[in-house]
């Protein structure tokens, strides 16, 4: 698991080759590492927490107190798979090939979200 700093950000597209070079299954925080070639990535939508970051920026910047506005929290996690990392996993014989296939496989070409 790789976690979300802006090194590790900025590095995605190596990661995903060191992880595909060595075999290693990888996941990480936001769906830009399996759009580089990654294997999958579980957790919040970053485009999603800066949208409601910018609403409730607008709402203060519209005269309300921010002590009176609730504290708010991102609810919806996402499961991005790279497909086709998985299906060369598979044929690696990674450790992956018991959890990423089977109907995720079929399902679609490229990312997939689920």
């Amino acid at each position: 698991m790789i976690g979300g700093d802006a090194l590790f950000l900025s590095r995605r597209v190596q990661l995903a080759i060191l992880a595909a070079r060595y075999g290693v299954p990888a996941i990480y925080n936001t769906p830009e590492f399996p759009a580089a070639g990654d294997l999958m990535s579980y957790g919040y939508n970053l485009t999603d927490a800066y949208r409601h970051a910018g609403v409730y920026t607008a709402k203060v910047l519209k005269g309300a107190r921010p002590a009176d506005l609730p504290v708010q929290q991102e609810t919806k996690a996402e499961l991005v798979i790279n497909l086709k990392t998985a299906r060369d996993n598979a044929r690696w014989g990674g450790a992956q090939r018991s959890s990423v296939t089977g109907s995720w496989l079929g399902r679609s070409r490229g990312c997939s979200r689920l």
